[in-house]
């Protein structure tokens, strides 16, 4: 769910969709939780720009929001901010890396793992020093 979407949107987008068929279908499972979202004011956020700047030749750090489930959602409702961030090498677009995330062939190569660790030491050490 996306930031200011509530749980009962979803269901209501679900019952108009399904129709005649709402009465007959039961979502099990994990219910919808309310979507969490970190803000990019904070110095954390900073540290992490610098890294990422140093670290990709200057590239501007972009924000995304995922559509997945991460353990941040369980920080951010305890109002601590949570980020995630990898780098790929120039022979790496976001589009094969997205089409092999978590998929029968998820991979990436290590250049950009050594690329993404850098920066991430870079992050802890710069964030806690």
């Amino acid at each position: 769910m996306l930031p200011g979407t509530r749980p009962a949107d979803v269901e209501a987008l679900l019952a108009e969709a399904l129709g005649d068929l709402a009465e007959d279908v039961e979502v099990v499972g994990d219910r919808f939780g309310e979507p969490s979202l970190s803000p990019t004011d904070t110095h954390l956020f900073r540290v992490i720009e610098e890294a990422v700047a140093r670290h990709a030749g200057g590239a501007p750090l972009l924000p995304t929001l995922g559509t997945g489930g991460t353990d941040g959602r369980f920080y951010r409702r305890r109002g601590i901010p949570a980020y995630g961030f990898g780098l790929l090498t120039s022979g790496w677009d976001p589009g094969t890396w997205r089409g092999l995330f978590h998929g029968n062939d998820e991979r990436v190569d290590v250049a950009s793992l050594g690329l993404t660790t850098a920066a991430l030491h870079d992050v802890v050490t710069t964030f806690l020093g």
